[in-house]
C-alpha cells in the first residue's frame, strides 16, 4: 500500500515546478459540512492555504488493499463524487511515463 502511495506521490511531485501541482499524503481534507477525508494522495494546484483545506483537491487517490470492503469503498467514492470539484474517472493516464490503465484493469491485478 505505502509503496504504491509513494509512487503516485512521486509522479505528481515531478509536475510541481512545471504545472504548480502540490501533492500530499495522508492530509486531512474537508469535503463538506462535518465530512473530513484523508486520501492516500491528494493533489492541489498551488499550495493549500490551510492545513485542512476546505476545498477538495483536484486529484484524490485512494489506494485499495486486499482487505478493503467493497461497501466501504463505494461509500467513500460517493462522498468524493458528491463534493464540489471532484469527479470519478475511469482511467489513469500519464503519457510522459507511458502509463495508462483503466479501473477495470486495476481490479484484474
Amino acid at each position: 500500500h505505502r509503496v504504491v502511495q509513494g509512487m503516485v506521490y512521486a509522479l505528481f511531485l515531478a509536475y510541481r515546478g512545471s504545472h504548480g501541482l502540490v501533492p500530499s499524503t495522508e492530509a486531512r481534507h474537508r469535503l463538506g459540512d462535518g465530512l473530513i477525508r484523508i486520501p492516500d494522495v491528494a493533489v492541489h494546484q498551488g499550495m493549500p492555504q490551510r492545513a485542512c483545506p476546505d476545498t477538495p483537491p483536484c486529484v484524490a487517490v485512494e489506494v485499495l488493499s486486499p482487505d478493503d470492503r467493497m461497501g466501504d469503498i463505494t461509500a467513500k467514492l460517493r462522498e468524493y463524487r458528491d463534493s464540489d470539484g471532484l469527479r470519478q474517472v475511469g482511467s489513469f493516464h500519464i503519457p510522459e511515463f507511458r502509463i495508462h490503465f483503466t479501473v477495470e484493469q486495476i481490479f484484474e491485478l
